[in-house]
């Protein structure tokens, strides 16, 4: 078994009711490279564990939360 640690930006768009999410693999935690496509209001990094068996991938402990980074629209 290997433990691989990941890391992820979460993106949080306006939704009509609540907010939506989503949730890319990144290779670096900067931002000046998450790229916005207008409707972005927000996002967050964070690390994921990983644990590879083989050829089975299974998911591990989420940690090192960024503070959120909010985006002032003009």
């Amino acid at each position: 078994m290997e433990k691989v640690v990941k890391s992820y930006v979460e993106k949080i768009y306006s939704g009509i009711f609540v907010s939506e999410s989503s949730i890319e693999e990144v290779l670096e935690r900067d931002s000046m490279k998450i790229k916005n496509d207008g409707k972005m209001q927000g996002f967050r990094f964070y690390d994921k564990e990983h644990v590879l068996d083989g050829r089975s991938l299974y998911d591990g402990e989420v940690s090192n939360y960024s503070n959120w980074i909010f985006l002032v629209k003009d």
